[in-house]
């Protein structure tokens, strides 16, 4: 049994990400992974059921279901399952995978962390101080291409752990400049999605230090990533530097003037530089767009707090923004926005 995603955790993970253009492409054929292998996917509506394609490092059966995942917006939250070896570890198990989907390519970009004291043939370890958390990237296989041809996979040992079969076949994309540019973006791509990911959880575990430091990190490589922008905002305001945070919640409502959440982070900040009526007109922009109080998140609710107590004028908007309801959509949610 897949073991559950961190409650927290995931909520901080689709509250923080801004709500992104997503057409629902449907994901659907053979996609490849560098040692992973092929997997054969299929949508249907918001579902996604992915299959094992034959000679694949962990020898599945073809009938056997590898992947299944609901779409949220461009993240499929997902149960996969690996082979694995290692003292005490099965040798298969299902684990929660959050994957953030390209909407240029397609392409699936996630996280794995696997049991502790676990390896897998089909996903090597980020690095050796992360011998546990791989990152797993699996792209459209070109039209009408086969699943690799690889040497059957070894029996299993005697413990009943797949020995690792050879490495699967590149997978199929080109050369040249054009697939070194394909490539790069794709790892960059990897780079801000994990450093996301990171942040979301250290900022839903109070650990708003490590978060903005992830933040950065995204901000780095993407400089106009609004989900980073404002995960360092909300982390800054966490900390108490609301004048810092008030320039990041700028910069991002500068991004997308459209967008709900850095209206709600702007009210929060100028209201902690005691700023009342900016903070009011803020938070005005913020639920004329559709912004909507979420559930359980510690930082939001200390927000919402501190604005509830600031004056009787802030409590109709509080009223409504606390009385909507987050639309089960495919589009994540942005710190509880309802809208971009």
């Amino acid at each position: 049994m897949a073991p559950p995603f961190p409650t927290l955790g995931l909520a901080a993970i689709l509250s923080v990400a801004p709500c992104l253009a997503w057409a629902g492409a449907t994901i659907d054929g053979l996609y490849q992974g560098d040692a992973f292998g092929a997997v054969n996917f299929h949508t249907e509506g918001d579902h996604l059921v992915g299959m094992p394609a034959p000679n694949g490092p962990c020898g599945f059966d073809t009938r056997q279901t590898l992947l299944t995942g609901e779409f949220q917006g461009n993240i499929v939250m997902a149960s996969l399952t690996v082979c694995q070896s290692g003292p005490r570890c099965p040798s298969a198990q299902t684990y929660p995978v959050l994957f953030v989907v390209n909407p240029e390519d397609g392409a699936l970009s996630g996280t794995v962390r696997l049991q502790k004291g676990c390896t897998s043939p089909a996903l090597p370890p980020v690095s050796s101080a992360l011998p546990q958390t791989s990152l797993l990237v699996l792209k459209a296989a070109p039209r009408g291409a086969a699943a690799p041809a690889t040497a059957p996979p070894a029996e299993p040992s005697p413990a009943g752990t797949p020995a690792a079969a050879a490495p699967a076949a590149p997978s199929g994309g080109g050369s040249g400049p054009a697939s070194s540019v394909a490539g790069q973006r794709s790892k960059t791509e990897v780079q801000v999605a994990l450093a996301l990911e990171q942040g979301h959880r250290a900022l839903a575990a109070q650990d708003a230090r490590s978060a903005l430091a992830q933040f950065e990190s995204a901000l780095q490589v993407d400089d106009r990533n609004l989900s980073a922008m404002l995960g360092r905002g909300a982390s800054q305001l966490a900390l108490g530097k609301a004048a810092e945070a008030l320039s990041t919640v700028e910069r991002a409502r500068a991004l997308n003037p459209r967008h709900a959440d850095p209206y709600f982070w702007l009210a929060c900040a100028q209201l902690r530089l005691n700023k009342r009526a900016q903070a009011l007109e803020a938070l005005k922009g913020a639920v004329g767009r559709g912004w909507a109080a979420p559930e359980g998140h510690w930082l939001v609710d200390a927000e919402l707090k501190r604005l509830s107590d600031a004056g009787a004028e802030f409590q109709p908007l509080l009223k409504q923004a606390r009385s909507r309801k987050r639309p089960a959509s495919r589009e994540p949610q942005g710190f509880g926005s309802a809208s971009p």
